[in-house]
């Protein structure tokens, strides 16, 4: 599409790994994974986007937690970024762009999937190489497992919640 931005990129995994130092390293810095589908980060970040009569400069997911830094620092550790930080928002930088931000949102509810008595109001699927790896990273950064799954089996997903209670997948196969 001239002068656009396709609204779904073509599926690539992002792929963390651990380096020498211990750090996770993300492998596919532009490509973020929101309910099985990619988004193209890099390219909705650098230019300017026409969806229909809109014009799209940047669009970023945003978290609401009760607690900043510990939901920022969360995302920053895992997309392997740094968090620019203000009193009541911080953003997520991956190579010098916004991957994600963190909303103040002090009366915060967290969604209680799978009983749904407050509903899961959206959550990321990251493709993984090593999911065991990923497991022992998530649940070092303040992680809880929500859905126990088999390592073993050739594909799947596994469920967690972040510091703030919102859902996220690692996924792999």
């Amino acid at each position: 599409m001239p002068g656009g931005v396709e609204q779904h990129a073509p599926a690539r995994r992002i792929g963390l790994v651990r380096s020498g130092s211990g750090a996770v390293e993300n492998r596919d810095k532009d490509t973020l994974w929101c309910d099985g589908h990619a988004a193209n980060l890099a390219a909705l970040s650098d230019r300017d986007a026409s969806i229909g009569g809109m014009q799209i400069r940047q669009q970023i997911l945003v978290f609401d937690a009760p607690d900043l830094e510990v939901e920022s620092t969360f995302w920053a550790g895992l997309l392997g970024g740094t968090v620019d930080a203000d009193d009541d928002w911080h953003t997520v930088m991956v190579d010098g762009r916004p991957a994600v931000a963190v909303q103040l949102a002090p009366d915060h509810v967290a969604p209680d999937w799978p009983a749904n008595s407050t509903p899961q109001q959206m959550h990321l699927d990251i493709y993984v190489d090593d999911v065991r790896a990923a497991h022992d990273e998530v649940l070092a950064r303040g992680a809880k497992v929500l859905e126990d799954r088999d390592f073993d089996t050739e594909s799947g997903y596994q469920v967690y919640a972040d510091p703030a209670g919102h859902p996220f997948c690692l996924c792999w196969g």
